[in-house]
């Protein structure tokens, strides 16, 4: 499973372990253990030069 959310920055060291609260708030809510990851998930070429391809 993906799921965003923002952190504390002392919990933000990719490779983190942490609890994250799941759900609707004002709903149901389950605690998951997650895994901190980087964002964007793939390779960022929006600077590429297009002409070098």
């Amino acid at each position: 499973m993906l799921s965003l959310c923002t952190i504390d920055v002392r919990h933000s060291e990719p490779g983190t372990e942490v609890t994250v609260d799941w759900g609707e708030p004002g709903g149901p809510q389950k605690a998951i253990r997650a895994t901190v990851a980087p964002a964007p998930y793939k390779p960022d070429r929006r600077r590429t030069d297009l002409h070098q391809a």
